[in-house]
């Protein structure tokens, strides 16, 4: 995984329009991808940490992997009602500082970094499980 630095350099570089970040367990990284006017207050999750206003106009909430298994890439609008995408394992997301073609910026919208992330409480992601497998349904998946 390249450092901080090394991704600076490529920017000045090659003066790239966007990166991808690899998001599950290889980068220790989940992101929640939220469209923009969802109200996420009753996933229990913090907002504190660093938060990515994404070009596209979405929400990305950035959290550590728990490293305790396979953690699903999933759409939460079909568990949760919510609309927007839980990326972890086997997924990737667009990172800060990307650029659309339309020239809208994904940027940080926080003090923080991607390297001061908060952990993903455990209580969501055993609800999350136990919804999947109420649902049991394979078109919750999703890239």
């Amino acid at each position: 995984v390249p450092t901080q630095e090394i991704v600076a350099e490529w920017f000045e570089k090659y003066s790239p329009t966007g990166i991808a970040v690899l998001t599950g367990r290889f980068s220790n990284r989940i992101v929640l991808d939220i469209e923009k006017g969802e109200d996420i207050s009753r996933l229990g999750i913090p907002t504190d940490g660093p938060i990515c206003e994404a070009g596209n106009g979405n929400t990305q909430y950035w959290f550590t992997h728990p490293q305790t298994g396979y953690v699903p890439t999933v759409n939460l609008e079909a568990l949760m009602g919510i609309k927007g995408i839980l990326r972890a394992d086997d997924s990737y997301v667009i990172a800060p500082n990307s650029r659309l073609a339309s020239g809208a910026e994904y940027k940080w919208n926080t003090d923080n970094s991607c390297i001061h992330l908060k952990k993903l409480p455990m209580s969501f992601l055993k609800r999350l499980n136990s919804l999947i497998q109420e649902k049991k349904t394979l078109n919750l998946f999703t890239m």
